[in-house]
């Protein structure tokens, strides 16, 4: 039966930060900068191969706004969750960092920002597949998400962001 002082003795190799042992070398911090440009890369040229072929007559946009397949309510309710969701982009990353200059986290100012924009985020997601479904059936889901994710890799450097400051500020 192990005592209370064998269970609780530190291995050798434990204990570096209290100059007990020898100190561990540092996990590596992610992927390599060329590996996350490169795959920014690929999501970005999937995006917009998906905007400019559309469904292979005309071009997203053009289908999106003029085509009759779509349907018209869960796909204007879905814009109108896209518009809260860059009101509250604009809220928290313009007003309160640019324009009243806070350094205060976001969740002490306004707490139920973060969450308000998931949810409705994610109905938004839910208002555009079925708004989508009758023209790209199963694929309306790839899309969707392939539009996302260059969304994600292309905010950094949008307008209120510099691009070194968008470095710092990475979600990929």
């Amino acid at each position: 039966m192990a005592t209370v002082r064998q269970r609780f003795n530190l291995a050798p190799d434990y204990g570096g930060e209290l100059g007990l042992g020898p100190v561990l070398p540092p996990a590596p911090s992610g992927p390599p900068p060329w590996r996350r440009r490169f795959e920014n890369f690929l999501w970005i040229a999937a995006a917009t191969f998906a905007i400019y072929y559309g469904d292979s007559q005309k071009h997203l946009f053009h289908v999106l706004f003029y085509d009759p397949r779509i349907r018209r309510i869960p796909f204007n309710l879905g814009l109108v969750c896209l518009a809260i969701n860059a009101v509250i982009f604009a809220y928290l990353a313009v007003w309160l960092r640019h324009i009243i200059k806070t350094e205060e986290k976001w969740e002490l100012i306004a707490p139920a920002a973060i969450p308000s924009a998931t949810l409705i985020g994610l109905t938004a997601c839910l208002l555009f597949s079925i708004a989508l479904w009758p023209i790209w059936g199963i694929l309306t889901l790839p899309l969707l998400f392939t539009l996302f994710m260059a969304f994600v890799v292309i905010s950094p450097y949008l307008p209120p962001y510099s691009r070194s400051d968008g470095e710092s500020l990475r979600s990929d």
